[in-house]
């Protein structure tokens, strides 16, 4: 089935090109302050995130008006941006593409620029559709539906951002400057130079030239309701007074812990490490005293629960600061006595009063909504890890950038991270491709990566001989004690 929906989407795209050639453009696409532009990226959370610096140095560079057409998956990634001055949400469908062309047909843009790395037939019907005068795009299979092109850069060396930040070289400011595309920057330390070359249809970079003192970093801005709540919960967490890499400046306070987030959460399936090597990991780290925090999507939840096993208080702890109505709160009072009733033939006797003392605090939390507010309650020792999960996009980045380091399988919470220099230990599935992994961009990291489509043969050993001296290297990097009362 799936061959037969590739012919067919094939053949949709001949006919889209056949109708919608244009005649190449020439020179420069010249945008004066004030001149309005749309991009457009749809699909997935990360995709949106990759494209921010290029939209950034855009914006920065001509004072352009940017609007951004995103979908339904992504377009809150935006929201709050700067750089941004509009956001259209596709919806796909026949109604949907019909309102969307007459937007963009009427919107008195100088121009569109695609900005996918990959060709999109639903994106290519757009352009085809479309009146603007000016498209511009990476050269690729539907090269003919654009006016401007450039040579896409080797994705086998070049990180996705800078394949985009390649687009930069059409345009020209009011200053007769092109936007600063040379502070693309691959962590290299000497910088290099680059010949520009124009071509018949469009501009070629045979290689993109660099600037040292990383400028270009992923750009997300989380609402301040956003920030308040993450912070709250961290606080009911236990975790309020943890040192976020943000507020390291100059000389390292001794006596904070260093924090761990574990995400288990990614796109798919296959990128899912499994039960057993979390909870590895999480004995791996509780064995060194460091602290860990385990992130998850709400459909990933109950893994998230079994990740963390015997660590039940602490998962009673982050229910209540995911989940402050009243409904949410008498589910944890209800969760907490069944614990306890669990825990009744359980010979720690430790670990039954940490519980006991766990749910009082619950119960006194019930009581008044102010007071579960303020407090902080004392998170035993053995409940130190814990879940944090929320739907707010907004506040899942504000939680990671509280952490001093983060252990991940998804891409878009690579990017996350990188928007505030978390430094990132991936775990990559680099199946039937030769393209560069999705790395955190401008941010120091690790990886694992197979060839193989799920990360299933991906043994623990072969993590933690790879993530120990990483883990080391921030710890001394960070220079906190660990603590161990």
């Amino acid at each position: 089935m799936k061959e037969v929906e590739i012919f067919f989407k094939n053949l949709f795209l001949k006919w889209i090109l056949f109708r919608g050639h244009r005649k190449p453009g020439t020179g420069f696409v010249n945008l004066l302050p004030g001149n309005k532009v749309v991009a457009i990226r749809l699909n997935r959370i990360g995709d949106a995130l990759v494209v921010t610096p290029f939209l950034h140095l855009l914006k920065e560079g001509t004072g352009c008006k940017i609007t951004v057409i995103a979908d339904k998956n992504n377009h809150f990634v935006f929201k709050n941006n700067p750089d941004v001055d509009e956001v259209i949400v596709f919806e796909k469908g026949k109604k949907g593409t019909k309102e969307l062309l007459k937007r963009i047909n009427s919107g008195g843009y100088k121009c569109l620029i695609d900005l996918h790395d990959d060709v999109s037939v639903t994106v290519s019907y757009i352009i085809a559709h479309s009146k603007v005068a000016d498209i511009i795009g990476l050269r690729k299979n539907n090269n003919a539906l654009y006016t401007h092109t450039v040579e896409k850069p080797d994705p086998v060396t070049h990180h996705v951002i800078e394949r985009l930040l390649a687009l930069l070289a059409v345009f020209k400011n009011d200053k007769g400057e092109t936007p600063e595309v040379v502070k693309a920057h691959r962590m290299k330390e000497t910088p290099q130079k680059a010949e520009e070359q124009q071509t018949e249809n469009g501009f070629l970079r045979e290689e993109l030239p660099y600037l040292s003192g990383g400028e270009i970093r992923v750009r997300f801005f989380p609402s301040e309701k956003s920030k308040e709540t993450a912070a709250r919960k961290f606080a009911e967490m236990g975790f309020g007074e943890f040192e976020t890499p943000q507020s390291i400046q100059g000389d390292k306070k001794a006596g904070r812990r260093f924090l761990v987030g574990v995400n288990i959460s990614a796109g798919s399936k296959a990128r899912f490490w499994g039960v057993e090597r979390y909870k590895q990991l999480l004995q791996f780290l509780a064995e060194r005293k460091i602290e860990s925090l385990l992130f998850c999507s709400v459909a990933d939840l109950e893994l998230a629960r079994e990740i963390a096993g015997d660590e039940r208080a602490g998962e009673l702890q982050a229910n209540l600061a995911t989940d402050l109505d009243l409904a949410g709160k008498v589910a944890v009072e209800r969760r907490a006595k069944e614990l306890r009733a669990n825990l009744a033939t359980d010979s720690d006797l430790a670990k039954e009063t940490a519980v006991d003392d766990l749910a009082e605090n619950l119960q006194a939390n019930l009581q008044s909504e102010k007071e579960s507010e303020n407090l902080t309650p004392k998170i035993p020792r053995e409940a130190r890890t814990q879940i944090y999960v929320t739907t707010d996009f907004g506040e899942f980045c504000e939680a990671l950038a509280r952490v001093n380091l983060l252990f991940t399988p998804d891409t878009a919470t690579v990017h996350l991270a990188s928007v505030n220099d978390i430094p990132v230990f991936g775990l990559y599935v680099k199946y039937n491709t030769q393209d560069m992994i999705w790395y955190p961009y401008n941010t120091r990291y690790e990886t694992i990566v197979t060839t193989n489509p799920t990360l299933e043969n991906v043994g623990f050993n072969e993590v933690i001989e790879k993530f120990e001296p990483f883990l080391e290297q921030e710890l001394n990097r960070s220079q906190h004690s660990v603590s161990t009362d």
